[in-house]
């Protein structure tokens, strides 16, 4: 077997591996445990399957790729990324992706992109009838673990009530709603959506009756894990996949009256030798569910589970809390205002959490998620008119009506076959992740769909058909003429290969230190945590951000003078070099001015400094009633009549966005107390009393006047 099948074949199973590790994966020693390894996962793969591709290039002297009809838009918004990254407003969010998010940035865009042409080029119409059941089969797994974290009769508490396997490991409560190895229970909705409707493609097209049945129990679990998510937006997005499903089957040319064409099409598919006896498994299908959502419900009338938000960090939207209709909007509002600033290109792909501060509705202070951080606008287009602007989200929107158009009008006018039945399949999928999105937004394993699906639709239309479009041709190839040059050659490709999965292995034992950094209580352990992190990857900010917090509050904290003293110096580096690289990062400026603090706290030298960062943030969120806050806290160390002024303005514009901040109105309160105005202090405390009648810091400011 010579190098050219041997790379064919790594390519092959390392997208078998890709569908199936992917979903699968997740590890508890990271800073994220489930999208920062599958983000891994996906590089590795992707960079072997680079490798491979390249060495196959060299043996047989030309690089080729196929051709697909959306190359065009592809690289359009291939380009409108590139562009938005250039122009962002922090380049580093932009080209990376955001924090524990990761996907999204310019370098998983480019990375699906790349996976989309390595997977036309090299895979036939069986490559993929095998990918697809790679992936429904990963799909059951993951099904069985989301109905294993409901309770059920195999986990037991000691009072013999039913518990999930998983029941008190989690912040957030899977026994409520499921989310598998997914990490959350809307992505789980979206991801098991795509593949029932692939599920039951294979379910119309089999032919033996252990395959039926396989396929019948396996989408009935997948329905099941579906239901227990309680998703409403993957609910949404379900409901309209199965509209998709069934009219594509039913609806197709028959060259009749078209006022006959429908009932005449619907008459005839019980004659088509494929479909006469799959109506019967798919009518057994149908009484699975609706047999599944008498007994547990749906995400639309099981209404209890809205009230259970345990998980300060996690936004209502994400997991479909009480009162997200009006959140969504208000957050939709502010990002439409972003893509006023910035109109043709954004404010940079993946720069959402922090554009989005500076555009926040003070309407927003006034809901129950007034201080939470949102990475995403939580409707994917969007948040692409956000952070790609127009050039983005039209070349966005193009991609995905012109692939429907291709799709929509071969299913009508094909023949039946097993062929049409599976890219009615593939697009039902295809379009219930397009509506999930509406409510949501993209994690990996849904963006290597969205990326590979129209692929996926090319192959088993075309069977192999697709022409090459050759990119290197054999003249580019004569540095390798004799075999030991080829054999250099075949080195230094393999050296590139590894040096990309060993950076992306770097990226990951990075984040484990910086995990460890910020998860550890001992200052010290942190300390030493921080800087291999950072040792690792020194242009990451937010480590950066971190060590230098961990510096000045170790530098307070030992006797050592001078290891003191070199505490402090190397903690306004790392601030610094981290403010250089994403300079408009709120993120980042909350460690500033953690640091400046601190810092303070030993050399009062730094206590304006404290107050302009403080500032800053304000500059960069000036909606943000819990920053004010904190700057009117900061203007009371000035200890001057002037401070105290500053600090009352403050407070009364936050009392002014949100009249329930106990904490701001007591800090009113006495501040009015310190100025000698009593009566103002007692109107604030008795504001506070009516509301909570034993707030006790209150009682005792109120009981000090009298």
């Amino acid at each position: 077997m010579n190098l050219g099948k041997i790379s064919t074949i790594i390519i092959e199973y390392s997208f078998y591996t890709l569908f199936f590790l992917v979903p699968l994966i997740w590890l508890p020693i990271n800073s994220e445990l489930f999208e920062l390894n599958k983000i891994t996962v996906t590089y590795i793969l992707a960079s072997i399957i680079f490798g491979a591709w390249l060495t196959k290039a060299i043996h047989e002297k030309k690089l080729y790729v196929k051709k697909t009809p959306i190359d065009v838009l592809l690289l359009l918004f291939l380009i409108s990324n590139i562009l938005s990254t250039i122009f962002s407003i922090d380049w580093h969010m932009s080209f990376f992706g955001y924090y524990s998010r990761f996907n999204g940035g310019l370098l998983s865009t480019f990375t699906f992109i790349f996976l989309y042409y390595a997977l036309i080029t090299h895979f036939d119409k069986p490559k993929i009838i095998r990918l697809l059941t790679i992936g429904f089969v990963t799909s059951v797994f993951v099904s069985i673990y989301a109905i294993l974290q409901h309770p059920n009769p195999l986990f037991r508490a000691e009072d013999g009530s039913f518990r999930g396997i998983d029941q008190g490991y989690w912040d957030l409560q899977s026994q409520k709603r499921s989310f598998s190895f997914l990490g959350q229970q809307n992505w789980l909705a979206a991801y098991l959506s795509i593949f029932f409707f692939i599920g039951v493609s294979f379910l119309i097209t089999v032919r033996k009756l252990w395959q039926k049945l396989f396929f019948l129990v396996s989408l009935s679990a997948i329905f099941l894990g579906l239901t227990f998510t309680y998703s409403r937006g993957g609910s949404f997005g379900f409901v309209a996949g199965f509209l998709v499903f069934t009219s594509l089957l039913l609806f197709q040319k028959t060259g009749k009256d078209k006022l006959n064409k429908w009932f005449s099409y619907i008459k005839g598919s019980f004659k088509i030798p494929r479909l006469r006896w799959s109506w019967v498994w798919l009518v057994m299908l149908v009484l699975v569910m609706i047999t599944t959502n008498y007994f547990f419900s749906n995400a639309f009338t099981k209404r209890t589970l809205q009230l259970e938000i345990e998980a300060p960090k996690i936004t209502q939207l994400q997991i479909e809390g009480k009162g997200t209709t009006r959140i969504r909007f208000i957050v939709w509002s502010g990002s439409l205002e972003i893509f006023k600033k910035y109109p043709i290109l954004g404010s940079g792909v993946e720069t959402f959490a922090i554009s989005y501060y500076q555009f926040k509705p003070e309407e927003h202070n006034t809901t129950s998620e007034w201080d939470f951080l949102y990475n995403k606008a939580h409707n994917e287009y969007i948040n692409y008119l956000a952070t790609t602007g127009a050039f983005g989200a039209i070349t966005y929107f193009a991609l995905i009506i012109f692939s429907s158009f291709l799709v929509i009008r071969w299913v009508y006018l094909a023949k039946e076959t097993k062929e049409r039945i599976f890219v009615i399949g593939i697009y039902a999928a295809y379009v219930s992740y397009l509506i999930q999105n509406v409510f949501g937004f993209s994690v990996v394993v849904l963006s290597i769909f969205f990326f590979l699906s129209p692929g996926i639709f090319f192959i088993i239309k075309n069977d192999g058909g697709l022409k090459e479009r050759v990119l290197l041709s054999g003249k580019y190839f004569q540095f390798a003429k004799s075999e030991f040059q080829r054999n250099i050659t075949y080195g230094l490709t393999l050296i590139l290969s590894l040096s990309l999965i060993l950076l992306t292995f770097n990226f990951w034992v990075a984040d484990y230190y910086f995990a460890r950094g910020t998860s550890g209580s001992n200052v010290g352990q942190t300390y030493n945590n921080l800087q291999n992190a950072v040792r690792l990857r020194p242009d990451e900010p937010l480590y950066l951000s971190e060590l230098a917090v961990a510096e000045a509050t170790f530098s307070n904290e030992i006797d050592d003078k001078d290891f003191s003293n070199k505490l402090e110096s190397d903690s306004l580096l790392h601030i610094n070099k981290a403010l250089a690289i994403s300079p408009n990062n709120l993120g980042v400026w909350r460690g500033n001015l953690r640091v400046l603090f601190e810092l303070a706290k030993k050399d009062e030298k730094y206590i304006p400094e404290v107050v302009l960062a403080g500032e800053k943030t304000v500059e960069l969120a000036p909606t943000d009633a819990k920053l004010h806050y904190n700057l009117a806290l900061l203007y009371l160390l000035d200890d001057s009549p002037e401070g105290i002024n500053k600090s009352n303005e403050n407070l009364i514009k936050v009392l002014g966005w949100r009249t329930e901040y106990t904490k701001a109105r007591q800090q009113l309160a006495q501040n009015y107390l310190d100025q000698g105005e009593n009566k103002k202090a007692e109107e604030q405390l008795k504001y506070i009393l009516k509301k909570y009648p034993g707030n006790i810091r209150s009682l005792n400011l109120l009981n000090s006047i009298k």
